[in-house]
């Protein structure tokens, strides 16, 4: 009975383990010899806009040891051979092949090359410890290009900022997994059963970004950091002013994607290697990969200035508070609310109407047209024109404007706020709203990707143009426009004046009144919207200088150069004619014939019925050669130098222009035998007109009749604010 009651119990075990719970004891023995490998997918390429390759992931190798793997007496030599081979720390690899371990990680990320080194120090030295782990790594083609667009991905290519974040879902893919059979050190078993499933690589984003746009934008931004001794960061952003489509969106100085650790800047990588306490360099590198990743142009809000202006004026003509045919009265200052406002432009502007106030950027005005418009409309409108939300942008960190409550918003508040002051706004929300002043009315949504494609190029999701809404009618946005081209034709903004383009524009020079220093202002932000054309609207752009550190801190002298700049351009690259309409004339120049191979006295003949100036350089009879070159543009009165025989011309030294009027500067050019080229027009005496800017620099060696290019700006420009 005993031997019964024994078995009898030993079979009722056997069942309860063979039979009853038999898949948990399976699934208990698979855990232990099967081994679920995760299979990565391929993280998706980034495209612009023409399908230009802007970031993509390729195939790289993690260098991998099995420690217990590894004999004894090789330890030494190996880690020896692989601190050369991999530029690592022997020591770090010492102590690695000391861990009781079968993986262990020397290096990430290796690519073919190495790889193929690797693969043959283990054939010659017959050390099979050492593996190479297939992994993918991301390589961003142009160095700090779009960097604040595009942000980075971390080592296990994991988007950390920009798109690589905002999409990282998309662009990550979905994981795959391989099941087989291994042994204790978790090498595969010959004949083992595999299941694999497939990973699926993430979707391509193709972007609204213009590659040629960006690199030009880019260029000036870099440009306008040197001439203007930028001590924070200038911002630029191109956008397609009734879709919403960005073209172009820049920070100077940004960083380089393919090392988003290493500080870019200069001046703050010397101040985080003069730092000697470890503690307070840790927090000070922390601080400078935050600033060179930060975005601005849509998470730093900041007092707009007069910018804001056409904001002001669009919302009071549509709420009828103020009429087309208003006129004002400017004697320097105004009272409102207590306080004492003033205007820009000391002794006062005296009378002007609507569209004067707005082209003369006069404070008075607009305090009085803020007042006009109420408090409770100032801040519907404010919120109509979305600068109480997030624009939508995708792109992660974007921060909303700082406004006051209604129970705070005094009538000195709103005087201020009328001429841009006492709140702030970000780049991009500025940008939409100036944009739906003068675009019809319509407030878009900008966005940066416009679809996601797969592996074959086939789309798989896309962005359109979103209007929220109509801010106001298209007459009063037509009317704003309308006075937008008067900042630029005669106002503020003339720096950006090209004869033939009708371009409309606003400058901005803000206070930045929360950092005042011994109870003054001292820093400024700059900044300068414009779009273009006039007549159908098609491109806006906002261009931003943070703490300028020049004499005369103002728009129209620091900001509308660099945008003038980028018009032209962008206008380039779009191949766009001058027009020749009454608006748009085209200006007095001529282009130089060639007068190669004609007779000294034809060819003079020729020159004085263009009205051009006639220079011979030789005694020959015959021409062949001449300076300009034929095809060239020469103002009317240019100088034309004809080269009569072999003998080599003597260059001449560019005089320096810089800081001389417009008329002392032509003067001192004919004298020396130069030409000169405007590209704005002048629209005041020419004694007005101070040179900022020369091309080719003083001091420079040209051929005679070399055409120096000036820019300039207006004495009663210095001081607008």
């Amino acid at each position: 009975m005993l031997v019964f009651v024994f078995f009898g119990g030993l079979v009722l075990r056997l069942m309860c383990i063979q039979i009853i719970r038999h898949q948990n004891y399976k699934k208990m023995a698979e855990k232990q010899y099967m081994t679920i490998k995760p299979l990565r997918p391929v993280r998706g390429p980034i495209f612009d806009r023409h399908m230009n390759v802007l970031a993509k992931s390729a195939r790289v190798w993690n260098v991998v040891l099995s420690p217990k793997d590894t004999e004894a007496s090789k330890k030494g030599k190996i880690a020896k051979d692989l601190a050369v081979l991999l530029n690592e720390d022997e020591n770090r690899i010492k102590k690695l092949l000391e861990k009781e371990t079968y993986y262990a990680v020397v290096k990430r990320g290796i690519e073919k090359p190495l790889a193929d080194k690797i693969k043959k120090y283990k054939k010659d030295n017959g050390v099979w410890s050492i593996y190479l782990e297939p992994s993918s790594k991301r390589y961003y083609l142009r160095r700090n290009f779009l960097a604040n667009v595009l942000g980075f991905v971390g080592n296990d290519e994991v988007g950390l900022d920009g798109l690589e974040l905002y999409y990282d879902k998309e662009l990550g893919g979905s994981d795959g997994k391989s099941i087989e059979s291994t042994n204790a050190r978790g090498t595969g078993m010959l004949d083992s059963p595999q299941k694999v499933v497939s990973a699926r690589n993430g979707y391509g984003l193709v972007l609204t970004i213009d590659s040629n746009i960006q690199a030009l934008l880019e260029r000036h931004l870099n440009q306008a950091i040197i001439d203007n001794a930028v001590a924070d960061k200038v911002t630029g952003i191109i956008m397609d002013i009734n879709t919403g489509e960005v073209l172009a969106m820049a920070n100077k100085p940004d960083f380089d994607p393919n090392k988003p650790f290493e500080i870019l800047d200069e001046s703050r990588r010397e101040k985080v290697q003069s730092i000697e306490d470890a503690e307070k360099r840790k927090a000070e590198i922390s601080m400078a990969l935050s600033w060179q990743w930060r975005n601005k142009a849509i998470s730093d809000p900041y007092e707009p200035g007069s910018v804001f202006k056409v904001v002001t004026a669009a919302s009071a003509l549509e709420e009828g508070t103020a009429q087309w045919g208003d006129h004002f009265s400017c004697n320097g200052s105004i009272s409102a609310g207590g306080g004492q406002i003033r205007c820009w432009k000391g002794g006062g502007h005296g009378g002007l109407d609507f569209k004067e106030a707005l082209v003369r950027s006069c404070n008075p005005s607009f305090v009085k047209i803020g007042m006009d418009l109420g408090a409770d409309n100032f801040i519907k409108y404010f919120r109509a024109f979305g600068f109480s939300e997030r624009t939508g942008i995708d792109l992660p960190g974007e921060a909303i404007g700082i406004f006051h409550s209604r129970q705070t918003f005094s009538p000195h508040a709103l005087a201020i706020s009328s001429i841009g002051q006492t709140f702030k706004v970000t780049p991009m929300q500025l940008l939409v709203a100036a944009a739906a002043a003068v675009n019809g009315g319509k407030l878009v949504r900008p966005f940066l990707v416009n679809r996601l494609v797969d592996a074959d190029g086939r789309t798989a999701g896309s962005n359109q143009c979103t209007i929220k809404r109509r801010v106001v009618s298209p007459e009063v946005s037509l009317l704003i426009a309308e006075a937008c081209e008067g900042v630029v034709a005669e106002g503020s903004g003339r720096q950006a004046f090209r004869r033939g383009h009708r371009t409309g524009g606003k400058t901005g020079t803000s206070e930045k009144i929360d950092k005042k220093e011994n109870g003054e202002v001292t820093r400024f932000v700059l900044s300068f919207f414009c779009f273009y054309p006039i007549e159908k609207p098609q491109l806006a752009m906002l261009i931003l200088l943070d703490e300028p550190h020049i004499p005369d801190t103002s728009a129209a002298v620091a900001a509308v150069p660099v945008g003038g700049r980028v018009l032209d351009g962008l206008r380039v690259l779009r191949k766009e004619e001058p027009m020749t309409t009454d608006k748009g004339a085209l200006p007095d120049r001529v282009r130089v014939p060639n007068f190669a191979g004609k007779k000294v006295k034809e060819a003079k003949e020729e020159i004085s019925n263009q009205h051009l100036v006639c220079k011979i350089s030789g005694i020959g009879a015959t021409v062949i050669a001449q300076l300009p070159a034929p095809g060239l543009f020469v103002p009317k009165d240019g100088i034309v130098t004809l080269i009569t025989d072999k003998e080599e011309v003597a260059l001449i030294t560019v005089p320096d222009l810089v800081g001389k009027s417009l008329s002392d500067a032509k003067k001192t050019l004919r004298q020396r035998n130069l030409n000169y080229d405007m590209k704005q027009e002048k629209q005041s005496p020419e004694e007005e007109a101070i040179i900022t800017k020369q091309t080719p620099a003083a001091g420079s060696k040209v051929e005679p009749g070399k055409v120096i290019e000036l820019e300039f700006v207006y004495r009663a420009d210095v001081n607008e604010h």
